[in-house]
């Protein structure tokens, strides 16, 4: 079986701008660069070709792109099409870990819980292929 679907998030946008094999998703922010690569397979292990992948993060700040800039302007965030190997890489920024809102319901749950409501620096990949 392939991994289950999970909630998608707050920051989860459709029809995010199409990146060439190698382009980048940052185009407002600024900040270290890195590559992001890998191989789309199957579950036996090879390769799927042409997979999309839907690409988002925070910026170098620990912003997400709803929360930096006019709602209109879409950055860090990408839909890349894998080759026919199922191979991608793509430029990004470093992402930045960032809290959690704490002062909702959420924040509450989390203070019970005697935990931090940091999140760590990370980016999300939503894998789709026929």
């Amino acid at each position: 079986d392939g991994t289950e679907s999970s909630l998608l998030g707050p920051f989860f946008r459709e029809q995010a701008p199409k990146v060439p094999l190698g382009g980048t998703i940052a185009h407002v922010a600024n900040g270290p660069e890195i590559m992001l690569y890998g191989r789309v397979t199957d579950t036996e292990g090879r390769g799927v070709p042409h997979a999309v992948i839907d690409v988002w993060q925070t910026d170098a700040e620990g912003l997400y792109d709803l929360q930096a800039n006019d709602p209109s302007v879409m950055d860090m965030r990408g839909q890349i099409t894998c080759d026919a190997e199922g191979r991608y890489h793509v430029r990004t920024l470093k992402p930045l870990g960032y809290s959690i809102p704490m002062d909702g319901p959420v924040g509450a749950m989390v203070r019970r819980q005697a935990r931090h409501g940091m999140r760590p620096a990370h980016i999300h990949i939503l894998v789709a292929a026929p």
